[in-house]
């Protein structure tokens, strides 16, 4: 159909409208997809970041000289409870894990891991082994992050 003063071809409405419903649909296929990639993309970084957390574990362990299981266990002994401030303290540092990932490895709750984050706080400037310990392994920690790979992450 032709309009005559114009010379323009129109379409009935029902195409126009049929056009537009695969328009938005298309739309809304490219959104899902965009959610869909941002989604991997955070599940990658959380694998990525969890890894950190289990690379600072190990380190952290190693040079307080405490086996790596003590640390998940429930109970309070001093030089435990001082290694997981650390670990609280290096992991919030270098990581971009929630408070609650943070404390879930260790059977805590974000609560736990806030205690710890003070109280490595008060032993950075009351002990001064506690402190160069700390330096040592986040030393130890930075050194490290450079060689790691998604292959050679801790899982």
């Amino acid at each position: 159909m032709k309009a005559e003063s114009t010379g323009v071809l129109l379409r009935p409405l029902s195409e126009l409208d049929a056009e537009i419903e695969q328009l938005q649909a298309y739309e809304k296929r490219l959104q899902l997809s965009r959610d869909l990639r941002l989604r991997i993309t955070r599940l990658q970084t959380d694998d990525l970041q969890i890894g950190l957390m289990a690379k600072i574990v190990e380190i952290v362990c190693a040079v307080r000289k405490v086996p790596v299981y003590r640390v998940y266990e429930r109970g309070r002994p001093q030089i435990i409870c001082d290694t997981r401030f650390m670990i609280f303290y290096i992991a919030r540092k270098h990581t971009r894990l929630s408070l609650q990932l943070i404390a879930s490895p260790f059977g805590m709750d974000h609560g736990s891991v806030i205690n710890g984050l003070v109280r490595a706080a008060e032993l950075l400037t009351a002990d001064r082994n506690w402190a160069t310990e700390l330096r040592a392994a986040e030393q130890h920690f930075v050194e490290q992050i450079g060689k790691l790979t998604a292959e050679n992450l801790p899982v």
